[in-house]
């Protein structure tokens, strides 16, 4: 889901609580090496869990958003996330954005993190790597099952989308064999298949989307 003004204002206004899927930051990481290990680990949580979105510039009390703070220099902050990101997560995260909103005159940083068939992911910095996952609001180094399961998920995951392009192939074949489809010309198949779809997580409003 891409984020809007106005979604924000929403939670700013309902006073909405961190989540699985929703973190809030004050200010965006500094250059030290513990405010980078700290976003590089609330990334590859929520990419090992079901995604989410970073929202820098969100003043939270008691872990819900209370109020906005711009974040200066938000563009290039933006940017910087995102090489960080491509730099210092394995395998390379690719289902992930960084953009600015402005919300009421204040510029504030969104990193977004979707599902992807590649992980489980791991924090890679400084020569040293460690997987976690995104616990209701909470970021936890995964456990060996944990991690065996994730392989395992992201396995039957490859195998359940391509079970089901395989099956509309056949479906589209026996149309057009049984004269059901115009098949004049050339054609080409497209098939359009989120993630969450096929991860038993959540359902994709095509309308909202």
């Amino acid at each position: 889901m891409a984020l809007s003004a106005e979604w924000i204002r929403t939670v700013l206004v309902e006073q909405q609580p961190e989540s699985q899927r929703l973190d809030f930051k004050r200010e965006p990481p500094s250059a030290d090496d513990r405010s980078k290990k700290n976003f590089l680990t609330d990334v590859v949580a929520m990419a090992n869990a079901t995604g989410g979105h970073l929202i820098f510039g969100i003043e939270e009390r008691d872990g819900k958003a209370h109020a906005v703070q711009s974040v200066p220099k938000a563009e290039a902050v933006a940017l910087g996330l995102g090489q960080t990101i491509s730099l210092c997560v394995e395998p390379r995260l690719s289902n992930v954005g960084c953009s600015v909103i402005e919300v009421d005159g204040a510029e504030l940083v969104v990193v977004s993190i979707g599902m992807a068939l590649n992980g489980p992911f791991r924090t890679a910095y400084q020569g040293k790597g460690d997987f976690y996952i995104r616990q209701g609001a909470q970021n936890q180094r995964m456990t060996y099952d944990q991690l065996r399961s994730g392989f395992g998920q992201r396995a039957a995951l490859v195998a359940s989308m391509k079970a089901w392009r395989s099956a509309r192939l056949d479906v589209i074949r026996r149309n057009v064999e049984s004269g059901t489809l115009w098949t004049r010309g050339a054609w080409a198949i497209t098939h359009v298949m989120p993630l969450e779809s096929f991860g038993g997580e959540r359902s994709l409003d095509l309308v909202a989307a």
